[in-house]
């Protein structure tokens, strides 16, 4: 499977630096034979310095994990998701099914096919992972190649120790800035809250 960029999601890139300065990029799936990228296909993430003539070095994709249940998707999810976005080069946001958010929160208003359409929409996401687990354990990160997980800032550090302590354990978590002002819980405060207004003037 190839993403939107035209690389192979779990490839190896070889960046050797030319005698003119130029780099030639290639990357490689496991068992096969090194194949040259394009320029468009790797000016996106590839970053490295300048290296020394003949050198060669090889990269490894960033792939970043983020959980989530995105009901009622809000500008406050995509900025979670630009932000995570921006700790690799790979996104990856796992979903929740509706069944196991009302087993920890209150039930979606949106079903879970639902909310991954929503989340599938935004720009900064290149993949989207259904029936995502509530805790983020080991086995779910190795079969998902992943090496960063982020989560919002807003989780205390008493629930991260239960929904992401394996992540933690392995020194790839990350947490980002909640965005304030906007929730999925406001949004449902607003909405009563003008229901009753209009009511109120009926």
């Amino acid at each position: 499977m190839e993403s939107s960029e035209g690389l192979p999601q779990n490839g190896r890139v070889r960046i050797q630096t030319l005698h003119d300065y130029r780099c030639r990029c290639f990357y490689r799936l496991a068992g096969q034979k090194w194949s040259i990228l394009t320029p468009f296909q790797v000016r996106r993430w590839i970053r490295v310095p300048w290296q020394n003539i003949g050198d060669t070095k090889e990269l490894r994709m960033t792939r970043v994990y983020v959980d989530m249940v995105a009901d009622l998707f809000h500008y406050g999810h995509v900025e979670l998701l630009r932000q995570a976005r921006a700790l690799g080069d790979y996104l990856l946001v796992g979903i929740h099914a509706d069944e196991v958010v009302l087993a920890h929160k209150r039930k979606p208003i949106l079903t879970m096919e639902e909310r991954v359409a929503c989340v599938a929409g935004c720009r900064y996401v290149d993949e989207v992972l259904p029936n995502a687990p509530w805790v983020t354990g080991r086995d779910w990160i190795e079969s998902h190649d992943i090496h960063l997980v982020a989560h919002g800032s807003d989780y205390s550090q008493g629930d991260l120790n239960k929904t992401h302590a394996a992540p933690i354990e392995m020194g790839i978590f990350r947490t980002v800035p909640y965005t304030p002002g906007i929730s999925t819980t406001e949004i449902i405060r607003r909405c009563k809250a003008q229901d009753a207004a209009d009511i109120q003037r009926s």
